[in-house]
């Protein structure tokens, strides 16, 4: 019968070749964003603000608006475009006040007026970026 020599240094044991691998398989995994599903369950049904709010009502009260459908007017300031995701943010602006909207829908231009109706959310977190308060809309509501 035919052994198989398998070298061995002493200075280098193989184990650790073995270690240093898992540890770093480890680390790769540990790194991966969790998501978390927001926004409601199939048969939720949301509350639904009549009136179109200032920016500045929402804003200065939103635990009061959380879960609930809203409607704010207001100008596209910034967005940011993440790969990958379906979900983009934009933030609307006026009089002083801000909001990030989530919209998987087409960002509008920048400096554009606009009137959106989404629920409010709370907390709102995506490709790592947090926001405390978010607006998440439906595409075709822009």
């Amino acid at each position: 019968m035919r052994q198989l020599f398998i070298p061995h240094d002493e200075n280098h044991p193989s184990y650790l070749y073995c270690v240093l691998f898992l540890v770093g398989l480890l680390l790769v995994l540990g790194c991966t964003e969790q998501e978390q599903e927001i926004g409601l369950k199939h048969g939720e049904t949301t509350e639904v603000v009549q009136d179109t709010l200032p920016l500045a009502t929402l804003v200065g009260s939103p635990a009061e608006y959380v879960g609930k459908e809203v409607t704010v007017t207001g100008t596209v300031a910034s967005s940011l475009a993440f790969e990958f995701v379906t979900q983009q943010p934009y933030l609307l602006e006026d009089a002083g006040h801000s909001i990030w909207v989530i919209t998987d829908g087409i960002i509008p231009p920048q400096g554009e007026q606009v009137t959106v109706s989404g629920v409010l959310v709370s907390p709102y977190q995506i490709k790592g970026r947090h926001y405390d308060y978010a607006l998440m809309v439906n595409g075709g509501e822009q």
